[in-house]
């Protein structure tokens, strides 16, 4: 996600810094995807999962 960021914000145009943002904001969906399902898999522990869920939701 930082690194779209990145990206878009040294393209030189604000429609493609908007794009880029949309592209990340759509990989953090992806992982909240990922995130849930390794949670119902039981691949990752109850604590863990609500820490990195909680840092998500902070940067969504």
């Amino acid at each position: 996600m930082p690194s779209n960021i990145a990206e878009g914000r040294f393209r030189g145009t604000k429609k493609d810094f908007l794009q880029f943002l949309r592209i990340a904001y759509s990989s953090s969906a992806e992982l909240e995807t990922q995130l849930e399902i390794a949670k119902r898999l039981r691949q990752i522990k109850d604590f863990d999962y609500l820490k990195v869920d909680s840092f998500l939701l902070e940067v969504m």
